[in-house]
């Protein structure tokens, strides 16, 4: 199942991306939390194909989070959302995400991004999923150990 983290200081905004994810949860494994050290943890404890953080909280902003990310998760995809989107943030942001959003976005609009970053093997999971099918397509079989 595809994991995904979203990372705001804002708690109301974190329970209406909650919410509006609602119908995604069949699909997608989703942890909501309020802080880049939060998230921190949360990283730490399991693996995440994608990560959605603001740009802007206290103590860790979303450019820290995501250079941490980029650096240490390497298959994770990142999207960044910003209420700020002037041109040297956006070239900012893109040096740590995948993908920016100009905050406030849809949740369709975020779903959509978010399936685009896992359909463009961003994510080790659909690197692996799109090996497998290569493989299957060609008739490989996977070596079985011993």
């Amino acid at each position: 199942m595809t994991s995904i983290l979203f990372v705001d200081d804002e708690p109301l905004l974190l329970t209406a991306m909650s919410r509006g994810f609602r119908k995604d949860r069949e699909r997608w494994h989703m942890v909501f939390v309020g802080s880049g050290a939060a998230a921190l943890r949360e990283l730490d404890r399991e693996s995440f194909d994608v990560v959605v953080t603001d740009l802007r909280m206290p103590a860790m902003d979303g450019t820290a989070l995501l250079d941490h990310v980029r650096r240490t998760y390497r298959g994770t995809a990142r999207i960044m959302l910003s209420g700020n989107i002037e041109p040297s943030l956006d070239a900012l942001g893109r040096t740590f995400a995948h993908d920016v959003l100009a905050k406030p976005c849809s949740i369709p609009e975020l779903r959509a991004c978010i399936e685009r970053q896992l359909g463009a093997g961003n994510t080790s999971s659909a690197r692996v999923r799109a090996a497998v099918r290569a493989m299957s397509v060609r008739g490989s079989r996977i070596p079985s150990a011993g």
